[in-house]
């Protein structure tokens, strides 16, 4: 078997047990959810069907913890600026922007989040590497390395877990699976920040 050791945003391949898969956390009771807009900037060349597949399951994730996602292009994002100054500024502290890129500093790093910030990157030719290696599909390891490094942005960089979607061990088997999620302490700090900085752009307006 095959580990993914996560040292804050970097996941490092070595050879060990895998970790049990934890159950995603729930969203709770039915309620609005927390319209969360992810601007995506594609600078690697990575394959339209695997970037698809990568979004829909940050979506998934992140619908467990009463977000919901919508994916904008970077054209999509120019065109819905606003044109006042003051607006534009709030709006573009209110989205979080992925850049999928071919290069990164150490080698082992999948990705990367600025956690004083709103930008995460994930490294795809590592990505699809680590997902070879582990015999992964590399749409699964792509979408759950993004959504674990929009975790670091909402919780932290200390934000590694025992277990779940930010764990500092990912689970080969429960990535093929798609079963990791959030933990219910994580749920509810992220839906704060979430719901804060969408309070933001609405101000902002």
């Amino acid at each position: 078997m095959s580990k993914f050791h996560a040292s804050l945003c970097a996941i490092c391949v070595s050879a060990a047990p895998l970790i049990a898969p934890t159950p995603a956390a729930a969203a709770g009771p039915a309620t609005e959810r927390i319209l969360t807009l992810v601007v995506l900037d594609d600078g690697a060349g990575a394959r339209e069907d695997d970037v698809a597949a990568a979004q829909s399951i940050v979506v998934r994730v992140f619908a467990q913890i009463g977000a919901r996602v919508v994916w904008l292009t970077r054209q999509e994002f120019g065109a819905a600026m606003p044109a006042a100054p003051a607006a534009a500024r709030a709006y573009c502290r209110s989205v979080i922007f992925v850049h999928l890129a071919t290069a990164a500093r150490n080698p082992t790093e999948l990705g990367k989040a600025l956690t004083d910030s709103n930008v995460v990157w994930a490294y795809v030719p590592l990505i699809e590497d680590a997902a070879t290696y582990a015999d992964v599909a590399v749409s699964d390891f792509l979408g759950y390395v993004i959504a674990h490094e929009i975790g670091h942005l909402l919780l932290g960089a200390r934000a590694h877990a025992a277990s779940g979607i930010m764990a500092s061990r990912i689970d080969a088997d429960a990535v093929r699976r798609r079963s990791l999620g959030f933990l219910p302490d994580q749920a509810r700090s992220m839906q704060k920040r979430l719901a804060a900085w969408a309070s933001r752009d609405a101000a902002g307006r």
